[in-house]
């Protein structure tokens, strides 16, 4: 069974560990609202080609202005999601 609070410890404390879509969807599939390990992947692994957990992300996410500062450039993706 996956720690996800010790995962996410360890990948504060060390940026520079991988983390693997797969961590981040089983993260998301297990806690739906905890967005921050799929937030840390993406950030990791950048948004390209990850569009149904930004979707996921988006989801979860209701305070739109904080989703548009996670995003940055890329929150005209979502702007009528």
């Amino acid at each position: 069974m996956m720690n996800i609070a010790d995962d996410i410890k360890r990948h504060l404390s060390d940026p520079s560990l991988p983390i693997s879509a797969d961590w981040a969807k089983a993260a998301l599939d297990r806690y739906p609202y905890c967005v921050l390990p799929a937030l840390l992947y993406l950030k990791q692994n950048g948004i390209d080609g990850n569009d149904e957990l930004l979707a996921r992300v988006a989801i979860a996410t209701p305070d739109r202005k904080a989703l548009a500062m996670l995003l940055g450039t890329d929150a005209k993706r979502f702007a009528a999601f």
